[in-house]
């Protein structure tokens, strides 16, 4: 038998499945890049915030489904998702679905290599075709480097870029996902709009156990008891609200775990009085 690494992936069991956190590292942000003019949001963060991006991976048994996959080469501090598929025990073709909840660059930067092939050559590719329709309508890529759409031309740019170099390797194999959609038993995505229009969540369940893979629904964790603080990558801040307090709601009333892409940890929603709390299930991921 083979050593477990010390620096070995710890699971989140979910009844009998197993949930791996798979980092592909992190990213400086400027404050206001998060917080927008708001100066009470900005309260306690630094000029520069650290946002971590963590692609989930359940192994069911008999499935083995990757939500999301990282920035790839999107900063020299990012593109570790093989190196943390290893630590948790798992290599890039063991994949046989792969999820993903919205088209940002950080979320599909792990698709493909460096060469334009696939990195997951066994696996099945899940998306919202509002989300994909929506990044490649005419109107969006004319307005696409504008600053018309999130308010940063190079920002926009670069989402043009990532579209256009990690979504066509895997074309073939795209499979389309609406609300509720069975994805493998116990597995099933859950329409979460407003941060893109086809932003998905993923709801994960095992006998009674259940976790709510969250995507970037909520993007820091000051955000849960203000569910009406949005950044500058929200597309929609009203529906965004509006999904943040129906999510809230279904998560705490069912005590699911809760894992966010960009918290690094995972955590259950509470309730004081009117107010949601974050509750930490574990300590900060490497």
């Amino acid at each position: 038998m083979n050593p477990v690494p010390a620096d070995a992936i710890a699971a989140i069991r979910v009844g009998d499945f197993q949930c791996y956190p798979i980092s592909d590292g992190d990213h400086l942000y400027p404050r206001a890049a998060l917080c927008g003019d708001d100066p009470e949001q900005a309260i306690g963060l630094p000029e520069q915030v650290l946002v971590p991006y963590t692609p989930l991976l359940v192994d069911t048994g008999s499935h083995r489904i990757l939500i999301d996959t990282g920035a790839g080469p999107l900063a020299p501090s990012t593109g570790h998702l093989e190196d943390s598929l290893s630590r948790a025990g798992f290599q890039a073709s063991d994949i046989d679905v792969v999820v993903l909840s919205h088209a940002h660059p950080d979320h599909i930067g792990g698709l493909a290599r460096e060469d334009g092939t696939m990195r997951f050559p066994n696996a099945r590719v899940l998306m919202s075709q509002r989300e994909y329709d929506f990044w490649h309508s005419a109107d969006l890529r004319g307005r696409l480097g504008s600053g018309s759409v999130y308010g940063s031309p190079e920002i926009e740019n670069l989402m043009g870029v990532w579209i256009d170099r990690y979504l066509p390797p895997v074309r073939d194999r795209l499979e389309w996902l609406a609300d509720e959609t069975e994805i493998a038993p116990g597995i099933a995505a859950i329409d979460a709009p407003g941060h893109t229009p086809g932003h998905l969540g993923i709801a994960i369940s095992s006998g009674t156990a259940s976790l709510l893979f969250a995507g970037d629904v909520l993007i820091m964790p000051n955000q849960v008891v203000r569910p009406d603080w949005t950044s500058n990558f929200d597309l929609d801040a009203q529906v965004l609200i509006s999904t943040r307090r129906r999510l809230l709601d279904r998560a705490a009333t069912d005590r699911s775990i809760v894992f966010h892409y960009h918290f690094g940890e995972a955590g259950r929603f509470g309730r004081r009085g009117t107010q949601f709390e974050w509750e930490r299930l574990s300590s900060p991921l490497s």
